[in-house]
C-alpha cells in the first residue's frame, strides 16, 4: 500500500523509496528501545509514536499470543 503510493508519486524513484524504507527500519528498533524501560502511562505520546511507526506499513493486523 505505501510502496504503491510512493511508486505513483512524481519525483520519487526507486533509490528514494529504498532510502525511506531503510530509515524506517533503522528507526523502529530505536523507538522500541526508547520506550522499553519507560512507564507507558507517563509516556503515552512516545508509545503512540512508536505504534504509528511500527504498524504504518502493515497490510494486516498482527496479534501476539500471550500463551
Amino acid at each position: 500500500m505505501i510502496l504503491e503510493t510512493l511508486q505513483s508519486s512524481d519525483g520519487v524513484n526507486n533509490a528514494a523509496i529504498s532510502a525511506i524504507f531503510c530509515v524506517k527500519q533503522a528507526f523502529v528498533p530505536s523507538a522500541r528501545e526508547e520506550i522499553k524501560d519507560l512507564l507507558i502511562i507517563n509516556n503515552c505520546k512516545k508509545l503512540l509514536d512508536y505504534l504509528r511507526i511500527s504498524i504504518v506499513s502493515l497490510n494486516k493486523e498482527n496479534f501476539a499470543s500471550s500463551t
